[in-house]
């Protein structure tokens, strides 16, 4: 087996997100490899979360994170803030997404408070929350 230093790793990331992104499992399964290695990189994927950052980077950051899963904690108010109030619906759900794979409860919190701003994608997190379980 081939052994990657972690500056050649990381400078994969961004090409396996997208290959994620589009249904590759075997970039899953090599991010979800690579998680514990990435942890130094969740400040600054949170604050691409921030609004006004370019749409595919912020998208790409809630992938990263929930990839992450629990090393991605400190994201969850974050996520939480850009799956109740962005624009984009792909992006709330690629939040929505991500919470789930950090912390589920937060998800199943979200999903509640949207349930009178918006039913619909309340409705889908709830939804996907249940599938989390199975």
């Amino acid at each position: 087996m081939a052994v990657l230093d972690a500056a050649v790793a990381q400078a994969e990331v961004p090409g396996l997100i997208d290959r994620y992104r589009v249904g590759s499992s075997a970039s899953f399964d090599a991010l979800r490899a690579m998680a514990p290695h990435l942890t130094p990189w969740v400040p600054g994927l949170r604050a691409a979360l921030e609004p006004g950052s370019d749409p595919e980077r912020r998208e790409r950051a809630c992938l990263t994170l929930g990839l992450l899963g629990e090393a991605a904690r400190p994201s969850v108010p974050a996520l939480r803030s850009l799956l109740a109030s962005d624009a984009s619906t792909a992006l709330r759900r690629a939040a929505g997404e991500a919470l789930i794979r950090i912390d589920v409860d937060a998800a199943r919190e979200a999903s509640r408070a949207l349930a009178d701003a918006d039913p619909e994608l309340a409705e889908w997190l709830a939804r996907r929350v249940l599938l989390s379980r199975l």
